[in-house]
Parts: structure tokens; sequence; C-alpha cells
């Protein structure tokens, strides 16, 4: 079965992040399905870099919301649409809240960041979540609990989990499944 990736991110991702986004989307097994979102930053460059992912946009009104209630919808159905075995990967360029943890529910509204709500719907359903830091200062990792869910825990790795093939970043790999590097 192939794996599907589902991307999100900073809508003000610099365009400087673009060889990282595209080593990253470079390092994914060949013919795996892609979603990513319509806005610009990390969105765009995932679109860049993966010509053929299948693309979430606000501007189709399937959503029924204007404004950043329709992003927030798109996201929450982007991540519903992704299979069990599925990878959900976010540059990121902000610490995620205070107090926002994996839930089998979408949680936003302001001051939530969509990129981490996304990333704690992803993980609540449950799928493997990875992180890419692209802000300017350390990277916090939020203090996700595992109680919900078996060995949840953050892992950082320099190559790419799915596929063993070196990045050129580092990324945090969060998963509630036994046995991800097994």
């Amino acid at each position: 079965m192939t794996q599907s990736f589902g991307f999100c991110g900073s809508r003000s991702l610099s365009s400087s992040f673009a060889p990282v986004v595209s080593g990253v989307v470079a390092s994914l097994p060949a013919g795996s399905p892609v979603s990513v979102g319509c806005a610009r930053g990390a969105d765009e460059l995932v679109r860049l870099a993966c010509p053929s992912a299948r693309v979430f946009a606000v501007a189709s009104g399937d959503f029924g919301l204007v404004g950043p209630a329709a992003f927030a919808r798109r996201s929450a159905s982007m991540v519903r649409s992704l299979p069990p075995a599925s990878w959900f990967v976010g540059f990121v360029a902000s610490p995620c809240p205070a107090n926002l943890v994996p839930s089998r529910y979408w949680v936003g509204g302001r001051p939530r960041s969509g990129s981490w709500s996304a990333l704690a719907f992803a993980a609540g359903r449950p799928l493997s979540v990875a992180v890419v830091w692209c802000g300017a200062d350390e990277l916090v990792l939020p203090a996700w609990p595992s109680g919900w869910a078996p060995c949840g825990a953050w892992v950082p790795v320099s190559v790419a989990p799915w596929s063993g093939v070196a990045l050129p970043c580092v990324l945090w790999v969060w998963s509630p499944a036994t046995g991800l590097f097994d």
C-alpha cells in the first residue's frame, strides 16, 4: 500500500526554504499521494515541489465559509481525507500554542496557529506527524501527552523516516504508533 502525505505550514514561509521543502517532498516514496492547502508560503512551496499534489482550495467554495474559518475547515477536511497510515508534515515558523494537544476534533480559533491546529488534529486521528522547524528562534516542541495513545513521543531525525533518504533539514517526528522505527 502506498503511503499518503499531507502538508501544512506557515503562510509567511520565505522562498529561501524552497530547497528544504523540495528536499522533503523529494524524499517521499515514488507515487505517494500528496495533499496540500491553497495558501501562500509553505503550501505554495509544496505545490511547486509536487505539481501533481491534490490541492484543497478555499476558493472552490466547498467549505461554505469565508475568511479564517474557511481555511480551518479546509485544513480539517484535508486531514480527514488522509488514510490511517498517512503522514502529516508541517513546516512551522512559530511555537505551538500553549494547551493545544492532539485531538480527534478540530481545535481552532484565535490565538491558535492553523498549522499547529492541523498537526494536533492529524495526531489525534491518529496519523504520524513530522515537524520541520523554519523559525528564527530555537524550536520548543509541544509537550503532547501520550496517555491517550501508546508511545507518543517526539524523535528528532535527519533522514525521512518514510524512506530513509537524507534530508536538507532536521525534522521532529511524533507518532502514537508503537514500533514506528522498528
